[in-house]
């Protein structure tokens, strides 16, 4: 064996080829000491394949190494297995940032695309966010009257009685109507770049969305395209529902939670589903005295 001092470090590359891997889970391939290999430095800092970026997230860690760039725009890239068909099927560009693009016949492009709304628009979205961010959202929830004064003053159109939650997202005010004691509640998110109208007596339940514009997706620029949305009187969107843009609810529908309404719903119907469509007539019984309701309508002041 020979003392420790004796021994003299063999030149780099002079024992042969170096078995690479982990020491308990085995060699996982033969690599010469002399070679840089650059299947087995991607290998090496892969990510699992199922990152939701599939195959090309395997790559992400050396975008900036020539070797491994130029394998993006490979055909064996596109060969490799968890690359999604459609990434296989179409050829791949390299940007100077290392992101791959999709070259087709009919480039969609939105570069250089400025905002479609007008300069008066920005500067009042942009004031009226700050004024959401603080004076809106920090409100108390008793404070109706502050936030509807705030509503207002941004040209909102709030009958009497409507109620906003503090924690509600208003796109712009001057585009949201709500007739009388209609609610919008917390965590609502309403997009009205086009109007959006909401009945009297309507409740619009936590974490839905009143979404009043869409995209031309057949246009290659994929232009913003705003509709209007019509919630009748006497409605219920329920919890988590999604309202599609140009949609009209009529009077007294009820929509069922987690919906997605992407039509038109008649008048006076249950509707649950996505696409929502319309399972049974809503059928409103006699104000019979109920616990939850003012003083007067409960069942002991009934009795007394």
């Amino acid at each position: 064996m020979g003392s420790r001092a004796s021994r003299t470090k063999a030149p780099l590359g002079a024992m042969g080829p170096r078995i690479t891997g982990h020491p308990r889970r085995g060699p996982r391939r033969l690599q010469p000491d002399n070679e840089l290999n650059h299947d087995a430095m991607t290998a090496s800092t892969a990510r699992p394949p199922s990152h939701p970026m599939g195959a090309l997230a395997r790559f992400g860690d050396c975008y900036d190494s020539g070797p491994c760039g130029a394998v993006l725009a490979s055909n064996e890239f596109r060969d490799a297995p968890g690359v999604p068909i459609d990434m296989k099927s179409q050829p791949l560009a390299l940007s100077t940032n290392g992101s791959t693009s999709a070259v087709t016949d009919s480039q969609i492009s939105i570069a250089n695309k400025p905002s479609p709304h007008s300069r008066g628009n920005r500067i009042a979205r942009l004031c009226w966010g700050v004024v959401q961010g603080t004076l809106f959202r920090m409100s108390p929830r008793p404070c109706r009257r502050w936030r509807r004064f705030l509503l207002k003053s941004f040209g909102a159109t709030l009958a009497p009685g409507a109620k906003v939650g503090p924690r509600a997202r208003i796109w712009g005010p001057w585009n949201l109507e709500m007739g009388e004691h209609s609610t919008i509640s917390d965590d609502v998110d309403v997009y009205c770049v086009a109007p959006i109208r909401i009945g009297s007596h309507t409740t619009i339940s936590q974490y839905s969305y009143l979404c009043g514009a869409t995209h031309d997706h057949t246009h290659p620029r994929f232009p913003l395209e705003p509709y209007p949305i019509t919630i009748g009187s006497g409605c219920w969107v329920a919890a988590d529902v999604y309202v599609a843009p140009g949609v009209t609810i009529g009077d007294r529908t009820v929509v069922g939670a987690r919906s997605s309404v992407f039509g038109d719903l008649p008048e006076g119907k249950i509707c649950v589903g996505s696409p929502a469509k319309p399972i049974k007539d809503r059928v409103v019984g006699d104000a019979t005295p109920h616990a939850n309701l003012p003083a007067g309508e409960r069942p002991d002041d009934a009795a007394s």
